[in-house]
């Protein structure tokens, strides 16, 4: 019912709030309620739901927008969420206590929970290696099918087709498969799961650089395969290290500071990066290959991921230990 762009943005930024909230407090409930032995699996399976979600809405979006136009979307997908929301009121059973100790920071203003959170030197270097690595990935993310349709002239629906299915197919079992390697591998030493994130990030960037440069379609589907599977599977030990470092008082904090750091330095930075080199490069004579050459650059921000994921990995343990006792 929106009637110009400024009531049409409001609606957005309100399903943005909720979407916003929505994340940190489950990732919050799963390590409450389930603990977090098991936490990169637990997550991993909400991941899963989530990817399954989108596919669906994407699928049942277009299909409602053709055959009732676009106004049915939002008045659906609206509805649906209030019959869940009132669903989960009426019928999802509360969670049962989980003891905690005392600490003057479950009731402490902001500032001081985030000074908290900071100061535990795993946290910091796991948001500083996220915020990094989220650079390259949100520039894959929001370029990729750009980069099909420029460098094959190949079209949006070829590619939808193509790499929007591979990857959705992906989307279903690697984070399943990436939280259990997570979960065996923490049992075994505590740093490992950031150690694991080292491993996939070193791993994304020859591959990245190989699908960007690989000069048939056929051969760049193929590669999108390993490269889908090494980025979904980064998602279930980063949020499982995040809730284990916050601690029981901070785990909604945590979460949030997580996401807020990935949108604002991934998406604010990786795909407007992209743009502006692609760009530059377009007027000084690269042509086709301007956004291939942009693409290869924001490559770059994985090493400063993954070195910040191995400083992270050293400091882990003691402060998982000093995060469970505050």
């Amino acid at each position: 019912f929106a009637t110009s762009f400024v009531t049409m943005a409001l609606g957005r930024f309100g399903v943005g709030a909720g979407e916003g909230a929505g994340g940190p407090s489950i990732n919050a409930l799963a390590a409450d309620t389930l603990g977090v032995k098991r936490l990169a699996t637990i997550l991993s399976v909400i991941v899963v739901a989530a990817n399954i979600g989108s596919a669906t809405a994407l699928l049942a979006g277009g299909l409602l927008s053709d055959a009732f136009g676009w106004r049915s979307v939002f008045i659906v997908g609206g509805a649906a969420g209030l019959l869940v929301a009132l669903a989960i009121g009426l019928w999802l059973p509360r969670a049962p206590a989980v003891p905690r100790p005392e600490s003057p920071i479950a009731s402490a203003p902001l500032p001081a929970r985030l000074a908290t959170l900071f100061r535990r030197r795993a946290f910091a270097l796991l948001c500083a290696g996220i915020g990094l690595s989220s650079i390259g990935l949100s520039a894959f993310s929001a370029w990729g099918p750009a980069f099909f349709i420029r460098k094959f002239d190949v079209s949006p629906g070829v590619v939808g087709s193509t790499y929007g299915v591979i990857h959705g197919c992906l989307a279903i079992g690697v984070p399943v498969i990436a939280g259990y390697i997570s979960d065996r591998l923490a049992r075994r030493e505590a740093r490992w799961p950031a150690l694991l994130l080292v491993i996939i990030i070193l791993a994304v960037i020859p591959v990245n650089i190989a699908f960007l440069l690989v000069p048939t379609f056929t051969a760049a589907l193929i590669l999108v395969v390993p490269l889908s599977m090494l980025h979904l599977a980064i998602v279930p030990p980063y949020y499982a290290l995040i809730q284990s470092l916050a601690g029981p008082h901070l785990r909604s904090t945590a979460a949030a500071v997580s996401g807020a750091i990935i949108y604002l330095m991934g998406y604010g930075v990786g795909p407007p990066l992209v743009g502006f080199v692609s760009d530059s490069l377009g007027w000084s004579g690269a042509g086709a290959r301007s956004l291939e050459l942009a693409m290869l650059v924001s490559v770059a921000s994985y090493v400063g991921g993954a070195v910040m994921f191995y400083l992270c990995a050293r400091h882990v343990e003691a402060d998982q230990q000093a995060a469970a006792g505050l």
